[in-house]
Order: structure tokens, then sequence, then C-alpha cells
């Protein structure tokens, strides 16, 4: 059996970073040939795009072709396309392209560096891709210029990013992050919705709109251990987690402050 790597919060830069253990191959290769599986893709044909739903049917446009940049198994892929999107898919791990195209060769999916995609300029006529502009140590600075490169003038650019939110910014300001890692690998950076959109701003996208996903997860994961512990009981667990997922619900000024992702949106200029 894979065993996932132990993932650890530290800050660096004034910023919130992700590191996991070190592991004798590519993470993404090991991360996706743990969760292959034909069940995934047939639940993404039954069930869509979750709760991404609403806001990608809002902003993607049915004519013109749809990238999902660093697009894994392929589920968004095929939910799109089960609404009448041209979308297809680029990921860097041959092993889970290969994966696809030996399981659902009718998804078109190839492998990738999102940071220089082999087409031509303005080719898409959407850009979506789902926590993999946060992963770039140097900053996301280089794929936003691709992105921006290959989408038509007018393109929607919509991307989810992992949240330094208040619950985090507050655990910064206490001390309760260790400082960098040593002999531990890079794995993701957590930013402000505010910060993001300077970076997309500075690609020349008109930033349309941002929003929050996933309160319970952001709120859960930083508890301490003994409370998380405590969570997974199964006579308090379920009912605290019904609990607390509709007090998020129903208090969305709450639930922006430990909400685990946001979702943003960009538009390039007309000219």
């Amino acid at each position: 059996m894979t065993v996932l790597p132990v993932m650890r919060r530290c800050m660096e830069n004034g910023r919130l970073a992700l590191y996991h253990e070190g592991i004798s191959e590519p993470f993404y290769d090991q991360h996706w040939r743990r969760h292959a599986n034909p069940e995934i893709l047939a639940k993404a044909e039954e069930e869509g795009l979750g709760v991404l739903e609403d806001i990608l049917c809002k902003w993607l446009p049915k004519e013109g072709i749809i990238l999902d940049a660093g697009c894994g198994l392929g589920q968004y892929v095929l939910a799109l396309r089960q609404r009448g999107y041209q979308a297809c898919g680029v990921e860097f791990s041959a092993e889970t392209v290969d994966w696809i195209v030996q399981h659902r060769p009718d998804i078109p999916i190839g492998q990738g560096d999102i940071t220089a995609l082999q087409v031509a300029d303005g080719y898409y006529a959407a850009y979506f891709s789902q926590g993999v502009l946060q992963e770039f140590y140097a900053g996301p600075d280089k794929a936003l210029a691709e992105a921006f490169r290959v989408l038509r003038p007018g393109g929607v650019v919509i991307l989810t990013i992992l949240h330094f939110n208040w619950l985090r910014r507050w655990k910064y300001r206490l001390g309760m992050y260790r400082r960098r890692l040593t002999d531990w690998h890079f794995y993701a950076f957590a930013y402000t919705p505010e910060e993001f959109s300077g970076w997309m701003t500075d690609k020349g996208f008109i930033v349309e709109e941002w929003m929050g996903l996933h309160p319970y997860k952001g709120f859960k994961d930083e508890l301490p251990l003994w409370l998380r512990l405590l969570l997974r009981r199964p006579w308090l667990g379920p009912r605290l987690e019904w609990r607390l997922r509709r007090l998020f619900n129903q208090n969305k000024k709450m639930a922006q402050k430990v909400d685990h992702l946001f979702v943003i949106v960009g538009r390039k200029p007309l000219r």
C-alpha cells in the first residue's frame, strides 16, 4: 500500500508554506497512483462539478476550447464535457496521463508543463486550474504569464488556491507555526485573495470576483491534534461536523475566516 507523505506547515517569507516528507518518486506520480480508480471518473459523470458547479457554469464560455491545467485524473474535463463544454486537459505526470489514456481514451488529455504550453497565442477561450498555481516555489508569475498568453482576448481564467485565511494568519501572529523545515520538500504556499489578485493584475488580468470554499476543512485542519482526533469519534464527530457545517453555511462572514481554499476569476482584456 502506498503511504502518503506527512504534511507540515511552517512560515516562510511571511507566508504559510506546506512541506512534505521526502519520497523517492515525484509527488504526484504516487498521489494519483493512490487515487487512480475508474469509479472516480464514473462519479464525475454522475455528480458533476461539485462545489464549483455554479461559478464554472457562470463564467465558462460555451464556445471555444477550455483548458484544465494540471487536470489530475481528468474528472473536471469529463464533467465539463458532459455539460457540453469543449474541455481538454494537460497533466505533468506522464504516469497519470498513461492511466487516463488506458481507462478513458475518450477524454482529451496530454502530458505537458503548464508554464510552457505547446499551443499558439490566444488558443484557449478559458483556463481552469485547481490547486496548481500555489505549488510553484518561485510564485505563480510564470504560470500566470503563460495562462495570459494562451487565452484569447476576453478569455476567462478560473483558479482555486490554498487560502491564507484569518484563522491561519491569527495562528501565525501567535507564533504557532514553526519556521522553515529542513530536509523536507516544498509542496505549496497559501495566499490571501488580495495578494493573489495582485499577481494576476501584474500579468494583465482583470480580476472579476473571488469566493471561499470548504470552511469546515479549513477550520478542522488548524485544530490541535487532540481535537481533530476527537472529531473522529463515532459518537461525537458526525454530530459536531453537522453543526459546524450548518453554522458556516448560515454565517458567511464566519466561513470566510476559515475557508480552506478560494476560487478567483479573472479575464484577459479585449485589447
